[in-house]
């Protein structure tokens, strides 16, 4: 699972997916959130609005080199994984 933050309305769905598929990757389950930071920004500033977009993927890759990967494309702020195929010790 993967969970990737961005400013909305930057057509970075598409950079994510194209990066994800790119890599080897196949999307069992694709979720976008709006995010609503309800703060205003530096100076009264208008914050712009964020996107959450939850991703299940599957393939021969490592997850967290791709979330690395992701997290290097313009204008993503935040990228987390969590591998189902680890085992905590």
């Amino acid at each position: 699972m993967l969970r990737v933050s961005y400013p909305d309305g930057h057509g970075m769905l598409r950079q994510v997916l194209k990066l994800t598929t790119a890599s080897g990757f196949g999307v069992d389950e694709l979720e976008t959130r709006s995010v609503d930071s309800g703060a205003p920004g530096l100076y009264g500033a208008r914050v712009e609005p964020m996107v959450e977009v939850f991703l299940r993927v599957h393939g021969k890759g490592s997850v967290p080199e791709l979330a690395a990967r992701l997290s290097e494309l313009p204008r993503v702020r935040a990228v987390t994984s969590d591998s189902l195929n680890t085992t905590a010790e």
